[in-house]
């Protein structure tokens, strides 16, 4: 019965929605994305983080479940060039950004 209520979505919603999703592209930069995810929280941009080894499409549908509006893609190559994929969930693009660029976007405040 108690699944069939959570279904029906009659329970309130008690998590809080994240500003910022941070997915990992394969498990070799999971740990970076852990990283990147302690440091937005440290700044005050709440933000989740995949910890069960989702692929990248599975984790952009759960967090556009959640209705989280921005998605942080880091795979191999943005480790190594320093630019990640930041992903507007609402309007679907995306751009390549440094994570100051991307703290500064999110939160609202000029890039140093």
């Amino acid at each position: 019965m108690l699944i069939s209520l959570e279904k029906a979505d009659v329970f309130p919603k008690q998590r809080e929605v994240g500003t910022v999703f941070v997915a990992a592209v394969k498990d070799e930069v999971r740990q970076q994305a852990l990283s990147i995810a302690a440091k937005l929280r440290d700044l005050r941009i709440p933000s989740d983080v995949d910890v069960k080894g989702k692929s990248l499409a599975r984790q952009l549908e759960y967090a556009n479940s959640l209705g989280i509006p921005y998605a942080l893609i880091i795979g191999p190559q943005e480790v190594k060039s320093g630019r990640l994929k930041l992903r507007d969930m609402k309007k679907r693009t995306e751009e390549n950004l440094t994570l100051d660029e991307i703290i500064s976007r999110i939160s609202g405040m000029p890039s140093e």
